[in-house]
């Protein structure tokens, strides 16, 4: 199996960040991250990798660093559909 990468949410009104999640890549995180915010305050959301998941292993990896992949408000209306 591959490894699968592992993204927060950061919504920066609340300064909370969602519980974890694991994605195939960052495109196909994207699309998740765009399909569970709210639009109309996508601005407030930002999408982080923090890790990476080892499905063979069972294992987790922290990031040294966190990544931002993208800032909610860069989304254009057709990545929403």
């Amino acid at each position: 199996m591959t490894t699968k990468y592992v993204y927060t949410i950061h919504d920066t009104v609340a300064d909370y960040y969602s519980p974890i999640f694991q994605a195939e890549n960052d495109n196909h995180a994207v699309r998740m991250f765009s399909q569970s915010i709210d639009m109309d305050h996508k601005h407030d959301f930002s999408l982080w990798l923090v890790g990476t998941f080892s499905p063979d292993k069972g294992s987790l990896k922290a990031s040294q660093q966190t990544t931002l992949i993208l800032h909610g408000k860069s989304l254009k209306k057709e990545q929403t559909q």
